[in-house]
């Protein structure tokens, strides 16, 4: 995959740059399912976590899926600036 790459002429900063765009974007669904995977007493037994670290972290969610957003329309609407 890399010798693809490399023969289609992309730089490897420009690869960096689209790879942290889609680990940015790819952040809210992780945080949202270590949420309720970590909420679930089938998976967690007696260590699910508590309401507050819950609210917790569905709110730091929220505020990376706003960021993400707001990334996506400043980037994808002409003239969302």
């Amino acid at each position: 995959m890399a010798l693809g790459i490399t023969l289609l002429g992309i730089g490897p900063i420009q690869l960096l740059f689209i790879s942290s765009i889609a680990g940015g974007l790819e952040t809210p669904i992780t945080l949202i399912l270590m949420m309720l995977i970590a909420r679930d007493p089938q998976v967690m037994g007696d260590h699910r976590i508590g309401r507050r670290l819950t609210l917790g972290g569905f709110a730091v969610a929220a505020v990376v899926t706003a960021a993400c957003l707001l990334y996506l329309w400043q980037t994808l609407v002409p003239g969302g600036q």
